[in-house]
């Protein structure tokens, strides 16, 4: 059996469970939103320590021959759709530990399953850091739900910020994988590659916290095109220097488009979460 499938099951499982714990959920649907969002984000700001930065392990689903590009493929179904809706799960129906252990273990088991069909390979990472990190990520879920109740300010920040992360990070992945848009080169680590996914994604980390800033205090059609130049500016100087390639009729003004792009989906979406991001103006 390809290992795709086995990736497309864990997708479609997710998918059944989002579904299933939305319609069956007697806790505010936007709230339980979020709460994906929320640990979705935080899963992506993990990933980029343990995969990006040190290559803890390798998927392989088998639709692109690049191994990062296919290995990011895996972590956004397994850590941004199946883990985050698990979560949500937990937060909709008020399971208790021992339902986050079970979880866990489930997780633990599908990723021994994975070790042994060849659809995922450690490097150094080992599974029980998955279930104790599982474990850890699951209780965060249950404290941040009971935060939204009543959010405080840094917490709406937080919301906001791993909100536009989520955006940021799976659409500019698509753009690359399907059309090759750019690559960054700046030699971190010994793969090219390697070294173009780290930098590519902190640039879009700090963009995020730009982003932000302008939904959070000033969003407004002049402070949206100051975004564009200075994104403009800064892809121009990078492509000077050496730094960033632009593939096909890609150039800097209309890659800067992507992170206007970003904020204005952002933007619409936050404002559909509230009251969990009720700074937005």
């Amino acid at each position: 059996m390809s290992n795709l499938w086995w990736f497309i099951i864990l997708a479609i499982l997710g998918l059944l469970l989002f579904l299933f714990t939305i319609y069956k959920t007697k806790e505010p649907r936007r709230k339980m939103l979020m709460i994906f969002l929320v640990v979705a984000g935080l899963s992506y700001l993990l990933e980029y320590v343990i995969l990006a930065l040190f290559h803890s392990y390798n998927y392989y689903p088998g639709v692109i021959n690049d191994l990062w590009y296919d290995t990011l493929l895996g972590a956004i179904i397994s850590q941004g759709i199946t883990i985050p809706t698990v979560a949500m799960c937990i937060v909709a129906f008020h399971l208790n530990f021992y339902w986050i252990i079970g979880f866990s273990v489930m997780f633990m088991a599908i990723e021994e399953f994975f070790l042994y069909v060849g659809a995922y390979e450690q490097n150094w990472w080992q599974t029980p850091y998955t279930g104790i990190l599982l474990i850890i990520g699951f209780l965060i879920g249950k404290w941040w739900s009971k935060q939204l109740d009543n959010p405080p300010k840094w917490l709406q920040w937080m919301n906001i910020y791993l909100t536009i992360n989520i955006i940021n990070h799976t659409i500019i992945y698509l753009v690359i994988v399907l059309n090759g848009s750019h690559q960054f080169t700046v030699n971190w680590f010994t793969d090219k590659i390697q070294s173009h996914v780290a930098f590519d994604a902190l640039y879009w980390f700090i963009s995020a916290i730009i982003s932000t800033f302008i939904i959070g205090y000033f969003y407004r059609p002049l402070l949206i095109f100051v975004l564009y130049v200075v994104q403009w500016l800064s892809f121009f100087h990078l492509e000077q220097i050496g730094v960033l390639t632009l593939n096909n009729y890609w150039t800097p003004p209309i890659f800067a488009l992507l992170p206007v792009l970003f904020l204005i989906i952002s933007a619409e979406l936050v404002k559909r979460l509230r009251p969990y991001s009720k700074i937005l103006n």
